[in-house]
């Protein structure tokens, strides 16, 4: 098959530059999984979700018409705190986030996510059944078995 670019059958550098993506966006899901200790698809979900629902996780101006943290910087401060225990200053050098922006980013994100998925997701077992089927699900899939009541 005859190929339909200029030049031939050669790459052309939308084909290299395809490619530089691709392995740009593996790099990213690979550090959000390995960084935050959550896969990247339900990074991306909270924190699309998280931006839909509310204008402080959307980018916003101050005064002097500076462009604020995005959505990625105030869901990563969040996680991040939440996943490794540190102080909230932690993350001036990484993300050049201040510790009261980091406070508010955790405040505001865990409020967010009780409202958004708290009814389906973080809710006590309400039954025998549910119990039964979070132990089986997690001892089978992460072998601790001894999750509920510890």
């Amino acid at each position: 098959m005859a190929s339909s670019r200029a030049g031939g059958g050669g790459e052309d550098a939308s084909d290299s530059d395809s490619d530089s993506d691709n392995e740009l966006d593996l790099a990213v899901e690979e550090a959000i999984d390995r960084l935050l200790r959550m896969h990247h698809p339900l990074f991306m979900h909270i924190m699309g979700a998280l931006e839909r629902r509310y204008e402080f996780f959307r980018i916003r101006e101050d005064a002097a018409s500076k462009s604020g943290h995005t959505p990625l910087q105030k869901c990563t401060a969040a996680i991040r705190q939440l996943a490794y225990g540190g102080p909230a200053d932690m993350f001036d050098e990484y993300l050049h986030i201040g510790e009261s922006s980091a406070v508010e980013f955790l405040l505001n994100f865990c409020a967010g996510v009780r409202s958004i998925f708290g009814d389906q997701y973080l809710r006590r077992p309400s039954s025998p059944e549910d119990c039964q089927r979070l132990i089986n699900m997690h001892g089978s899939v992460h072998g601790f078995p001894g999750m509920l009541g510890a």
